[in-house]
C-alpha cells in the first residue's frame, strides 16, 4: 500500500501508516514539521518506509507524476 499524507505536520498519521506495513510519502510546507516527523520516524523505527519532503500543495503537480 502507498500513501501520501498531504500535510502530514508532525507525521502521527504518516509513521502509523508505516507501522502497518504502508510505504508513505509526507509533505508539509513546514520545514520546521519536517524535521519533528524524520525524527518521529526514526524512533519509532519506521524511517526506512517513509520519505517526507518539504512542498506545498500547489507544487504537487510539479513533483509528483499522474
Amino acid at each position: 500500500m502507498n500513501v501520501l499524507d498531504v500535510g502530514c505536520g508532525t507525521g502521527t498519521l504518516a509513521v502509523k501508516a508505516a507501522r502497518k506495513g504502508a510505504r508513505v510519502v509526507g509533505m508539509d510546507i513546514s520545514q520546521d514539521m519536517i524535521s519533528i516527523v524524520r525524527e518521529k520516524a526514526e524512533e519509532r523505527g519506521v524511517s526506512d518506509a517513509v520519505e517526507f519532503i518539504r512542498l506545498g500543495v500547489l507544487e504537487m503537480d510539479e513533483h509528483f507524476k499522474e
